[in-house]
């Protein structure tokens, strides 16, 4: 008798200690989940628009019931289909995401999502088993390393913290969330059935990434696994939507029209061109984005990959020509380009050196803005430029026009400075708005000729 007494208490003090082993695991994931969560929350990447990142929240508590004033809900200004949620209850939305659903429900299925992955302590769970690997400890270390507040330094952090807490689930972790979730989600109103159709949207694009068959996230299902799981979810839910609650399916796509562009430039500057036209096409599918922005986006996304470093000059010729392509059709279109893009379309055109098209549209751009804050410059160039030289026939089309015309490594010295000097003020241009001057001011103009003087 004695024995079995020693033997219990010897047994219940082995599952004490590994209960308070638990415990303190569990406190320092989430002392390290505060500190990530205070990095991004006041980092430069956090989104300033309050009503946006009010309405998510919103959302979320909706959805969460009683686990509403366990969440804190934060948005990211960062590209990509992204959303996490972190062991402390703060939730992350990129704006890439919001970019790319079609209504309040599509956003609604992945809130869920996070949601359960929160309640059902996924990111806890896994971390005791990854843990004797320190496969998360060191992607969590990474976020914590990650110093400076420019574009590129936030980028990283989001990049580091979001992927650590993401690939923290295993895929049976990432099918309960989608499971629970879409009964969250039927239970708040929103239509389950709506989730799938962010993935459909998606999966021309992953492929245009080379990422065939898989999401951006290594934990989650495959594509098509993933949608045929969330279709059969939904149609088991079929009939149980309460149709006392009302859902406005399209007041989020309303609210992020007047931000629609902004984010579009932030996702062409994360990724390949052809990848951005896939994303372009969808998004025509179900915004008001005209033929003439849409060539010109498209355009500026070849101009983007010619900048980037390492480009031979086969990949800088193509980058060029489908460039001039889609400016050209840009112009065609009934609804134009926006001015900006025939000063670009200028600039391309003196590095192909095809000055009479260079002229022509500077010239538009210049009626098109008569009082652009960089008119006199603009001006000045088209004085310079000699239509003369250089002069493919007029009447080649675009392409053929860049073909005949010198590769852009030839072109001299001078005139490469040139077009230096116009992106040194297109640069100071963008870094001026940021800073908060407005365009057609005094200040504006100052503040540009100082940037520019300096770079």
């Amino acid at each position: 008798m004695a024995k079995r007494r020693v033997a219990l208490l010897f047994f219940l003090l082995l599952i004490s200690n590994n209960a308070s082993s638990i415990s303190e695991e569990e406190k320092g994931l989430i002392m390290l989940a505060d500190k990530h969560e205070q990095q991004l929350r006041t980092s430069p990447a956090r989104s300033t628009n309050k009503i946006m990142e009010e309405y998510i929240r919103d959302m979320a508590c909706r959805i969460a019931g009683e686990d509403c004033s366990n969440i804190r809900v934060y948005l990211l200004r960062a590209p990509g289909l992204n959303a996490f949620m972190m062991p402390n209850g703060a939730m992350f939305v990129q704006t890439g995401l919001l970019l790319r659903v079609t209504s309040d429900s599509e956003l609604a299925s992945v809130i869920g999502h996070e949601v359960v992955h929160y309640s059902e302590r996924h990111s806890l769970e896994r971390a005791r088993t990854a843990k004797r690997t320190q496969q998360v400890g060191n992607l969590l270390s990474i976020g914590l390393q990650v110093g400076g507040t420019g574009y590129m330094e936030s980028s990283l952090l989001i990049s580091s913290i979001a992927g650590a807490y993401l690939s923290a689930y295993s895929r049976d972790a990432e099918r309960e969330s989608d499971t629970k979730g879409l009964s969250l989600v039927n239970n708040a109103g929103y239509d389950p059935t709506a989730a799938s159709r962010i993935w459909e949207n998606f999966k021309n694009e992953s492929e245009a990434s080379g990422n065939s068959g898989m999401t951006l996230f290594a934990s989650h299902p495959a594509i098509d696994a993933r949608m045929s799981s969330l279709k059969a979810t939904a149609s088991a839910l079929a009939g149980t939507r309460s149709t006392d609650i009302r859902v406005d399916e399209v007041q989020l796509l309303t609210m992020v029209d007047d931000f629609r562009l902004d984010f579009l430039n932030d996702e062409m500057r994360s990724m390949k061109p052809k990848q951005f036209e896939v994303l372009l096409s969808n998004q025509i599918s179900f915004s008001s984005i005209s033929d003439g922005m849409d060539n010109y986006l498209r355009a500026n996304a070849w101009i983007h990959s010619a900048k980037q470093k390492g480009v031979n000059e086969k990949k800088l010729q193509k980058a060029y020509e489908n460039a001039n392509d889609y400016y050209a059709q840009g112009m065609r279109s009934e609804s134009g380009m926006p001015s900006a893009g025939y000063r670009e379309w200028a600039k391309l055109n003196e590095r192909l050196g095809d000055n009479c098209q260079a002229k022509t549209a500077f010239s538009e751009y210049l009626a098109k803005e008569p009082n652009a804050w960089d008119a006199k410059f603009v001006s000045k160039r088209l004085e310079k430029l000699d239509c003369v030289k250089n002069n493919p026939s007029q009447s080649d089309s675009p392409k053929e026009k860049v073909t005949k015309t010198r590769s852009p490594k030839i072109i001299s010295s001078t005139e490469e400075k040139k077009s230096t000097k116009i992106d040194a003020f297109e640069k100071a241009s963008s870094k001026c708005l940021a800073l908060g001057f407005k365009k057609e001011t005094d200040s504006f103009g100052k503040c540009i000729l100082e940037l520019a003087a300096v770079n």
